[in-house]
């Protein structure tokens, strides 16, 4: 299902738009919508695409974006723009427009400024809008920043409110369930290994972007590789031991069935593929559009802050897309968990009507492509050529193809490989060796029916004994 139009149709696919990707609006396009979107788009993708998929995607998330910024008008957004009695009637158009600059300055700050801090994103929003009431709370307005730039990139989750001075994230909620036949199976709350803490102080705001956010845990993801020394370079970096992940063993058939995985769908994108062994919870982002607008193009926002962080843990390599390449990942993965094996896009849309619809109106109609159809059909292969993904493998390294979550891929697959089944159901669902699962039924029916033939030929030589014992009375 695609997205109802917003009066952004053609989004990305307009090349005269701002003059490039970095260029200044026009005076007469600043409170039109609809260019004002096309600009903060172009800005974060760095390219235009006339790719059916692409611009769906686009147009999915400014309708997010939109109705975010609605969400956030009366508590941080709308005190920084308006009196307090305007606030209280909402956004107008005009206030819409305005958001949207302010959404594309942050993006334009972060791609084109090194070791941009977030004290560095308010000023420029500042000097960009002349923000009426930024002076009045300064805190305000960097709240506001955080807010909006988790937003735009996913990372996390930003908590809309945060206590006088800090900054909050959430943690992902643990009330969404899947449902197995007739019962609700709720989630037991369970510490997450990648958010170490939800709040932080302001002494981070003037440190780069990467020493702020991983403040709160791992939310910048790190690409596996360690730095060594040696000669030419003061680092060089080679990759860990070579793991391979096996498609058949991190399927949704095995993990749903085999398992009984519960699946929490997270708008968290650094929580995307973590696994709770003790209460069998596997985290999945729910919004893979964003991933296609930042991997089908080499000049995204996020490029600088990844390879920033890279770098800063010395272990960046020069020229490297780390932003494309993790994003692409991600993408990736929903292929290999939903896609690849014949069975788990079935058991995707089985499931997908006993989950809860509190989030129906933020849905990604992305994900129903990527998890509920083999990866071969018509939409997702489209997707698939957007993003040079290749066809599947049958194993992926987590060094070449997985090097972002080849370890969370990795500890799923451990998972998986050391349960075994532990009913007649089980067995029949395990199918992670296919040429194992076909012999052993197929020893397993002969072997039935061997005695099925046995115990009717021991009936039949009972009858031939007795009527040649007793022959009847003609």
């Amino acid at each position: 299902m695609r997205p109802e139009s917003t009066g952004t149709s053609g989004l990305l696919s307009d090349l005269d738009i701002c003059q490039g990707p970095d260029g200044v609006l026009a005076e007469d396009d600043k409170y039109d919508f609809s260019k004002v979107s096309r600009a903060l788009l172009f800005a974060m993708c760095g390219e235009t695409s006339t790719s059916e998929p692409i611009i769906a995607a686009a147009e999915w998330f400014i309708q997010l974006l939109r109705s975010r910024c609605k969400a956030a008008w009366n508590p941080i957004i709308g005190p920084l723009l308006e009196t307090t009695n305007s606030v209280a009637v909402g956004p107008s158009d005009r206030n819409l427009c305005t958001m949207f600059r302010m959404l594309r300055t942050i993006v334009l700050t972060t791609k084109n400024r090194e070791e941009v801090a977030l004290c560095d994103l308010v000023q420029a929003v500042d000097d960009e809008e002349t923000l009426p009431f930024i002076d009045d709370d300064r805190w305000h307005a960097t709240l506001m920043v955080f807010v909006a730039l988790g937003w735009l990139s996913m990372l996390y989750t930003p908590d809309l409110c945060s206590e006088n001075k800090s900054l909050q994230i959430t943690r992902p909620a643990s009330s969404v369930s899947l449902e197995f036949g007739k019962s609700r199976i709720r989630y037991r709350r369970h510490k997450s290994k990648t958010i170490r803490k939800t709040k932080q102080d302001l002494r981070h705001v003037d440190h780069p972007l990467p020493t702020l956010l991983n403040d709160f845990g791992s939310i910048i993801p790190k690409s596996k590789q360690s730095p060594i020394s040696g000669h030419g370079s003061p680092f060089l970096n080679h990759p860990r031991q070579e793991d391979w992940i096996c498609p058949q063993n991190v399927c949704f058939y095995n993990l749903h069935h085999l398992m009984k995985i519960q699946i929490e769908w997270v708008d968290c994108l650094s929580l995307h593929l973590e696994f709770d062994s003790q209460s069998k919870v596997l985290k999945l982002f729910r919004f893979p559009s964003i991933c296609l607008l930042m991997c089908y193009s080499e000049n995204t926002y996020l490029s600088r802050l990844f390879s920033d962080f890279e770098v800063s843990k010395g272990m960046g390599i020069p020229g490297k897309n780390y932003a494309r390449e993790y994003f692409k990942e991600v993408m990736l993965s929903f292929r290999v968990v939903f896609g690849e094996v014949r069975w788990s896009h079935g058991v995707y849309k089985k499931c997908k009507s006993s989950w809860p619809n509190s989030s129906e109106s933020e849905s990604d109609p992305l994900l129903d492509i990527l998890c509920g159809q083999r990866w071969d059909e018509d939409e997702p292969l489209e997707i698939w050529h957007d993003i040079d993904a290749g066809t599947p493998l049958n194993r992926y390294s987590t060094v070449d193809t997985f090097n972002f979550l080849g370890e969370r891929f990795m500890i799923l697959q451990n998972a998986v490989d050391g349960h075994g089944p532990d009913s007649i159901w089980q067995v029949w669902y395990d199918k992670r060796d296919t040429l194992r699962w076909w012999a052993f039924w197929a020893v397993l029916i002969i072997g039935i029916g061997s005695l099925i033939l046995g115990v009717f030929q021991s009936i039949l030589q009972i009858f031939q004994l007795y009527f040649t014992i007793w022959p009847s009375n003609k």
